[in-house]
């Protein structure tokens, strides 16, 4: 199974079994946003992304190499303040950049093998973790599209992910 399935399931348990009191509303709307952000991130980032096609710099890649991630990361955040525990959130702290930072190594060589020069000059402008504040200009004037999201199936992810937000709401109702 991946990360992004265990994981949250993993979130859900503790919230369940030691978060045994109402969310405060700051922790309920900080965790809420930081989800919602993350899924609009990534359904972005899907409906850009073109792979083993192009090198992908317009869209979310305009800012940062890794916005998938970056928006799984949001999502974990999210999802570890709707569970009410700190060491929820440093679990996610610690975990996640132990999984994903060698699987971007990876596909950074995967990508440096099939395209070249290319490859390595969209790495020299765009930041791997931390976005630019800027957007690279590439000419390309491209926008993301639903049959894309669809072609990369992460409709799957934003409606497991919107699942997940629905029974951090069950659990947190049936805690009051």
């Amino acid at each position: 199974m991946r990360i992004t399935v265990l994981a949250p399931a993993a979130l859900l348990v503790v919230a369940w079994c030691w978060g045994r009191h109402p969310l405060p509303l700051p922790l309920l709307l900080g965790g809420t946003t930081c989800v919602l952000l993350g899924v609009a991130l990534r359904l972005w980032a899907a409906g850009c992304l073109y792979k083993q096609e192009e090198v992908v710099c317009w869209g979310p890649f305009a800012y940062m190499r890794n916005p998938l991630y970056a928006g799984t990361l949001l999502i974990g955040c999210g999802l570890a303040l709707l569970t009410g525990r700190w060491e929820a959130l440093a679990l996610v702290a610690v975990v996640m950049p132990a999984v994903y930072h060698p699987t971007v190594l990876y596909e950074e060589c995967e990508l440096r093998a099939l395209f070249g020069p290319a490859f390595d000059a969209y790495c020299r402008s765009v930041p791997r973790w931390l976005p630019r504040l800027t957007p690279l200009r590439t000419g390309a004037n491209r926008r993301a599209s639903w049959s894309q999201i669809r072609r990369n199936r992460e409709h799957r992810h934003l409606i497991a992910q919107l699942l997940c937000l629905a029974a951090f709401y069950a659990i947190d109702l049936l805690q009051r």
